[in-house]
């Protein structure tokens, strides 16, 4: 029995914390994305270049039409119960309540030009009736420039059903939705909305919209809607994390535009260790007109001396068919190995890339080899 025992006791020794053949790293993995709270994000220099048309900070309640349904004439019972909870503050900032709702304002554009809507939602109990009819952002387009205040008219108008924003309901907020469009070959006016349980009544609850914006977008705008992060088109620089797929692989990592730059401390493992890294262009089939260009990612750590650079990775923007990862990797200067150190991953590109970096880590070299299992 004793004899047994010790081969199982060997057995579980022999089987912890290996990986392939029995082999261990002598040091562990640093993964930088779990520092990315200790981060700085620089986003590219330079001024946004969208032209904004009209922001909800300009505009006063009776620039929005009170739009209560989609599917048919509200009663005057909906309409006075919207009225008393709903309301645009001297700031913009939208606010609804009762069962069902929104506020449009509507305004003259061009066919085929391409437009940004944007709004903080920030969710106050709200609970739809349904799932998927909370509160959302919207936009809808007109086949001509609505006259008067009737709404009803103004909907058979409509060139296409409303566009949407994800749903948001419970509490939580404010989140960042964006919604990218180019108008169609009919349209000559467009309707924001910032809509409430239009069609099904909300069963309690409400939502603010803030900093709501229709603009004509900018590459930043662009970018935001390739890579699905709203985050990525906020001027005020929060780390752009998401988690990206290309050549049907999908990662964790970060949004690196031409110009920008991410930096996180990490303690990089004694002794010989490497850098390593995945890099790709993000496209989409909806722009494939613009997406042409290159981009070069650079990863630098902070030495004694300065900023010292570890490796890059040069790549050519592809459709989506033809995406894929490359691999970024170099050694870990022998100056920084134990230590703690600044780690910097930035971005230099020509043409109309969207570069990200994903799953950067720090892996020692050397191998702890146990017996066989």
């Amino acid at each position: 029995m004793r004899r047994l025992w010790l081969v199982v006791l060997a057995a579980t020794l022999g089987c912890s914390d290996t990986g392939h053949d029995g082999i261990r790293p002598a040091g562990s993995v640093v993964r930088l994305l779990d520092r990315a709270d200790e981060a700085v994000y620089e986003p590219p220099p330079g001024e946004r270049a969208r032209r904004v048309l009209v922001t909800a900070a300009d505009l006063s309640e009776s620039d929005w039409w009170p739009l209560i349904r989609l599917d048919r004439a509200a009663s005057t019972m909906d309409e006075a119960a919207f009225r008393r909870a709903s309301r645009v503050s001297a700031d913009g900032v939208i606010e609804l309540g009762g069962e069902r709702g929104a506020f449009m304002h509507v305004i003259e554009v061009q066919p085929g030009m391409q437009l940004v809507a944007e709004a903080a939602i920030e969710t106050h109990g709200l609970v739809p009736s349904s799932p998927g009819r909370g509160a959302r952002l919207g936009v809808v387009e007109f086949r001509a420039v609505p006259s008067g205040s009737d709404v009803l008219a103004a909907l058979s108008l409509m060139v296409k059903p409303p566009t949407w924003s994800d749903s948001h309901e419970g509490d939580g907020g404010p989140r960042r939705e964006t919604l990218l469009l180019r108008t169609g070959v009919e349209t000559r006016a467009v309707g924001l909305i910032c809509g409430m349980a239009l069609d099904l009544p909300a069963l309690g609850g409400g939502v603010s919209f803030r900093d709501v914006v229709l603009a004509v977008p900018d590459e930043r705008d662009r970018a935001a809607a390739v890579a699905d992060l709203p985050d990525l088109s906020d001027p005020r620089g929060q780390v752009p994390q998401g988690r990206f797929s290309a050549a049907m692989t999908t990662r964790p990592g970060v949004v690196l535009l031409p110009g920008a730059s991410f930096t996180v401390p990490a303690r990089s493992p004694s002794g010989a260790a490497r850098f390593e890294a995945y890099a790709a262009c993000l496209t989409h089939e909806d722009y494939q007109g613009r997406q042409s260009g290159t981009a070069t990612i650079y990863c630098e750590v902070e030495t004694p001396g300065g900023w010292s650079e570890v490796g890059r990775v040069e790549m050519e923007v592809a459709t989506p068919a033809a995406s894929r990862w490359w691999h970024l990797d170099g050694r870990v200067p022998a100056e920084v190995a134990g230590t703690e150190a600044r780690w910097r991953l930035r971005a230099e590109g020509a043409g109309w890339p969207v570069p990200v970096v994903a799953a950067p880590r720090l892996v020692p070299d050397q191998p702890d080899r146990r017996a066989p299992n």
